[in-house]
């Protein structure tokens, strides 16, 4: 189809096979060598599960999306395999015992859980975390709907680490370290955007790089160790401590409707700005054990 897009859909509401993968309706690697197209989709709302298994190369030079969103349908990859790009739709688990590399192009995956016990590698392209149904997101030692946790966030490399969107539930994140979160090399965006969504570290966890924070309702951020906080958007309160002497970089427009409250154990440096919707006469509370500087070089606030 050229730079268009090429569609492959079973019929009957059958399993769908990619690479050495089995299904009703299989595309062996050498098939999947001998489709070009700007795009590839394989399946939808109809199909069963997909299994994919030892895909090496494809003539792909956009993204390939797979679609297993049937109630109950999986996806499932076996083995190494590699795609220019690649989005997973699944309306159940997510299962990955391979590793599963795009280059360094954009992942994405979406299911009711996902079970990694192999790695994801997008380079530095950016990797996107989803989950089905509306479900909860747990990132470490935290229960989900989605459950990530410190040893499977180990596995994923990735330019930016992009978890949630605009239909799941809360995220809570549970004692991540800075050796879960190492491969992460720029942002982690923690996304409940659900007007009734919270994004909360129930314990202190560490991320490499920095954080940014959107949540329809309210945002809690406890950390042992320095943090950056990128650009957010939460629709209530904001809460940040910084413990154990360390300090705080607010590097982007922080973007309010309630109440923001930030402590740090050493300075708090605002680069970026602070924005509150909120009439109270304390809508802005910063704490800091150092000083708090607005990041200009200038000197203190």
């Amino acid at each position: 189809s050229g730079t268009g897009t090429t569609t492959l859909l079973a019929s009957n509401g059958g399993t769908i096979g990619l690479g050495a993968g089995a299904g009703a309706f299989s595309i062996d690697d050498g098939e999947l060598g001998r489709i070009t197209a700007g795009n590839l989709t394989v399946g939808d709302n109809t199909n069963g599960s997909i299994t994919v298994d030892g895909v090496t190369a494809t003539n792909i030079t956009g993204t390939t999306t797979l679609n297993a969103t049937k109630t109950g349908s999986k996806a499932t990859f076996n083995n190494n395999s590699t795609f220019n790009a690649l989005t997973v739709n699944a309306d159940d688990d997510v299962t990955v015992s391979g590793n599963l590399s795009t280059g360094n192009n954009a992942l994405s995956i979406k299911g009711k859980d996902m079970i990694l016990t192999g790695s994801l590698d997008s380079g530095t392209g950016t990797t996107t975390l989803l989950a089905s149904n509306d479900g909860t997101i747990g990132l470490g030692a935290t229960a989900g709907g989605l459950t990530v946790d410190g040893g499977e966030l180990q596995k994923i490399t990735a330019g930016n680490l992009v978890v949630g969107d605009a239909t799941n539930g809360d995220i809570t994140v549970d004692g991540i370290t800075a050796l879960n979160s190492a491969k992460i090399t720029g942002t982690t965006m923690l996304n409940a955007t659900k007007s009734t969504s919270n994004v909360t570290f129930a314990n202190a966890s560490t991320f490499g790089g920095p954080v940014s924070l959107n949540a329809g309702a309210n945002a809690t951020v406890v950390t042992n160790d320095a943090l950056t906080l990128a650009s957010s958007t939460i629709g209530g309160t904001l809460t940040v401590n910084v413990a154990g002497g360390n300090g705080l970089i607010v590097s982007g427009n922080q973007t309010v409707g309630g109440p923001i409250t930030m402590t740090a154990g050493n300075d708090i440096t605002l680069t970026g700005g602070l924005f509150t919707s909120s009439a109270s006469a304390s809508a802005v509370t910063l704490s800091a054990g150092g000083g708090i500087f607005d990041g200009d070089l200038t000197g203190d606030l």
